[in-house]
């Protein structure tokens, strides 16, 4: 009997097959990789760089990846841990458009949407659990039309709304529990639109997406168009393929978009979901970074060790399935990780640098002089390279 990774492997290959016909006559474009990903349903670059490589064209593939476009990136810079990928800002404008004219609206989890929605004149909230919403779309704040808060504890936020749209994070726990918050602000008649996965994302998308779409229609008529969504590639991506061996991607996501028109209230099994559950993580901000620690102990003796598979220290994946990321207890949005044993220090290190003080300075001041052993002095590197500190302020 085929395992789900059989199947997979073998959807993947056809869609590989088609997708290669389709782009043949491009060959000679340098955003062949990047166009050849967008035709492959959401299949993990480092994925499809391995089947190229079976096929003997997996230099080809990275050399042309080099020359992929990329976007500009937000400031604060966005993290893996929050899941902010973006929309572009062509789909958040398109996605506005063809919206705007049924208000009020209610956005989770889609700053670039929320912010065109305001710019259109339309009535719109944004709620979003990132602090930084306020620095990267500051006409949303200035506005009252943010509101701060995690989607897995905001069961009682007032609603109804004629339209609510989000996108969470892409795990069928995730979205199920998104639509059941959803379907309780929503009223009959409303409309939820939200993100799904492409079926070749993991070798469970496929039967994740049937379980999604089935829960959907125990609210009303259902809606798929494919490919319509398509996300800016952060920062912390861009490094882990870098780290992969893809100098670049370009924006290659996409998403499909759901369209659920309700007719009825929520089941009784999608009231009875229980919200995801996620460890607690500090945030800072060092300059531009975003900078993130968990106070859970890993590893030791020493200070702060490199996690295993990491190249330097930036892990070269960004799925939440990858087993190295429990090793981890630091994490930029640069993709850099490490293992801390002392996660008091580094919470005083961060502080200090999340205050504007130099690291040089923060660093002496929370070790005494005589404290330049070598464990140290290779703490202090590991940190100097992880936060990307240039060699004059290390």
């Amino acid at each position: 009997m085929a395992t789900p990774s059989d199947i997979y492997a073998k959807s993947l290959d056809e869609a590989l097959a088609s997708a290669l016909g389709a782009v043949q006559s491009e060959a000679a474009n340098p955003s062949w990789f990047e166009r050849l990903l967008r035709r492959l349903r959401g299949a993990y670059p480092t994925v499809v760089l391995q089947a190229l490589e079976q096929l003997g064209q997996g230099a080809r593939a990275t050399a042309m990846s080099a020359h992929a476009g990329i976007g500009r990136d937000p400031a604060p810079e966005l993290h893996p841990l929050d899941y902010e990928w973006y929309f572009t800002a062509e789909t958040a404008r398109e996605m506005a458009k063809e919206i705007a004219g049924r208000s009020p609206i209610l956005c989770i989890g889609t700053p670039t949407l929320a912010d065109s929605l305001a710019s259109l004149g339309t009535s719109v909230t944004l709620l979003d659990r990132s602090p930084h919403i306020p620095a990267r779309f500051p006409a949303l704040a200035t506005a009252g039309r943010f509101l701060r808060c995690d989607v897995t504890r905001a069961v009682r936020f007032a609603g109804p709304h004629v339209q609510i749209v989000f996108d969470a994070p892409w795990y069928q726990g995730d979205i199920l529990w998104w639509l059941r918050v959803a379907s309780q602000w929503a009223r009959p008649r409303s409309t939820i639109t939200f993100a799904l996965f492409p079926e070749l994302v993991r070798p469970s998308a496929l039967d994740e997406r049937d379980q999604i779409l089935e829960m959907a229609e125990e609210l009303g008529r259902v809606e798929v168009h494919r490919d319509t969504l398509s996300y800016a590639t952060p920062l912390f991506e861009r490094r882990a393929l870098e780290a992969a061996g893809i100098p670049s991607a370009g924006d290659w996501r996409r998403g499909d978009l759901v369209r659920l028109h309700v007719r009825r209230t929520p089941s009784a099994r999608l009231a009875q979901l229980r919200a995801p559950t996620e460890q607690p993580w500090h945030t800072f901000l060092v300059g531009r970074q975003a900078v993130k620690l968990r106070p859970a102990i890993v590893g030791g003796p020493p200070p702060v060790t490199p996690v295993e598979g990491t190249v330097g220290t930036v892990l070269p994946a960004t799925s939440r399935r990858d087993n190295r990321r429990f090793g981890v207890n630091f994490w930029t949005s640069r993709n850099h990780v490490l293992q801390v044993s002392k996660p008091g220090l580094v919470y005083r290190l961060l502080s200090l640098l999340h205050g504007g003080m130099p690291f040089g300075h923060a660093w002496q001041l929370l070790h005494p002089p005589d404290a330049d052993g070598a464990e140290a002095l290779s703490a202090r590197a590991l940190f100097a390279e992880a936060l990307e500190i240039s060699p004059e302020d290390r």
